[in-house]
């Protein structure tokens, strides 16, 4: 004997008030759009980092700021060469951005600080940095840069040593 003959089925219509419907609909309807409008604002979030060139010293410090926009969450994790905070090859950057050079020139020269969003980890941007040995940014700087001279006299020149500082803000 099979189950269908031993229980007659049951059947019995519910009747779901229009009212009662209306609400579902309206609350699926919300976590819906609420759901594509949190998407959309997912895909507004950019990062900004600067500079976006520099040149360092080894062991010398250099600044980036980071800006992120399309969310309320600004918190950025830095990253020298993929590497979260850096290594002693590629240099080192701290949590507010301050990335100090290694002591000596990695091979190859140049590295990449990167600012990833902390908000969306796949939003990012990112510096090239150039490591050079100390004293590679000092120039001599002369004084007058241009003189006219007449047969029989004399200009005297000035020089000095200065640093070149190349911080973009």
């Amino acid at each position: 004997m099979r189950l269908a003959q031993v229980v007659p089925p049951v059947r019995q219509r519910v009747a779901v008030p229009s009212f009662a419907f209306a609400v579902i609909l309206l609350l699926l309807g919300s976590v819906v759009l609420s759901k594509s409008a949190a998407a959309a604002d997912w895909t507004r979030v950019r990062v900004r980092i600067s500079p976006s060139t520099a040149t360092v010293e080894i062991g010398r410090q250099q600044q980036f700021r980071a800006t992120v926009s399309g969310t309320t969450n600004q918190a950025v994790t830095w990253k020298v060469n993929g590497v979260s905070g850096g290594d002693s090859i590629h240099g080192t950057i701290s949590t507010a951005g301050l990335y100090t050079a290694p002591s000596q020139i990695p091979s190859p020269a140049g590295v990449t600080v990167t600012a990833v969003s902390q908000a969306r980890t796949t939003a990012s941007a990112s510096a090239q940095v150039t490591i050079v040995p100390l004293g590679s940014l000092i120039s001599v700087v002369v004084s007058p840069t241009s003189a006219s001279v007449q047969a029989e006299q004399t200009v005297n020149f000035t020089q000095r040593l200065a640093a070149i500082h190349r911080i973009r803000v």
